[in-house]
């Protein structure tokens, strides 16, 4: 599957999230296909195992760090008190933002990265020497 043709399907797919929606079944399947197509066509001419560790690596640390992150952030509103208008709506836009990244991408990424280190790694494994039977 050429890139154009994954990101038109990634596109529709991001469509069919908001129309349908992340507050049923089916919105939330939808969007973890959708980051799921959109890991794979970065990810499909990889045939080296260290890097599918790094994008292991970055998507159980970009979890943790962003977790960090947020709770950092909502509590130093939360510390000062009043916050504008103006504000809130950037708090808002950057709570969504760092909610989907945090439930979408970090454990597809996470899985992509698992998946493609134990297919590369039992794929260049050499299969040991036959031995005839009855031999040791």
């Amino acid at each position: 599957m050429g890139i154009p043709l994954a990101l038109t399907i990634f596109g529709v797919l991001v469509l069919a999230v908001i129309l349908v929606g992340l507050n049923s079944v089916t919105g939330v399947i939808l969007a973890y296909v959708a980051s799921t197509l959109l890991i794979a066509t970065w990810v499909k001419r990889w045939r080296r195992p260290r890097r599918f560790i790094i994008l292991m690596a970055a998507g159980g640390l970009g979890l943790f760090v962003l977790g960090v992150f947020y709770g950092l952030v909502f509590d130093f509103v939360a510390a000062i008190g009043y916050v504008p208008d103006w504000q809130r709506t950037l708090l808002e836009i950057f709570h969504v933002i760092i909610s989907i990244l945090m439930t979408f991408v970090c454990p597809v990424c996470f899985l992509a990265g698992l998946v493609g280190t134990v297919a590369l790694v039992i794929r260049e494994r050499k299969p040991a020497e036959e031995t005839p039977p009855g031999e040791c």
